[in-house]
């Protein structure tokens, strides 16, 4: 069964496979070894998607994953990390890092 999700919402597809996985915050969060307050802000937009090596763990936590939904995850991990590199290379940024 593939699922779909909203392009570019990261807490709308980590909640739609926790419940597809049936799995709480807590439990994740316990598999993965971050707080129970860190995956709720996750889940609820107050954090951005994590980096790559906390995703990864929640990855593997959802046992039974389709590929579809790994390659999506892991492209929000990409993309915080993309943009991440953009903004230091900015030059405004760059400046006040440099004084």
């Amino acid at each position: 069964m593939n699922t779909t999700y909203p392009s570019g919402d990261f807490p709308a597809v980590l909640r739609a496979l926790l419940k597809k996985h049936g799995l709480q915050i807590k439990e994740l969060a316990n598999r993965i070894g971050k707080s129970q307050s860190y995956v709720s802000q996750l889940a609820t937009a107050v954090k951005p998607p994590p980096n790559p090596e906390v995703m990864r763990k929640i990855v593997e936590s959802l046992e039974g994953i389709l590929p579809a939904d790994e390659e999506k995850l892991m492209q929000f991990a990409q993309d915080r990390t993309t943009s991440q590199l953009f903004v230091l290379e900015s030059k405004p940024l760059k400046a006040l890092l440099e004084r």
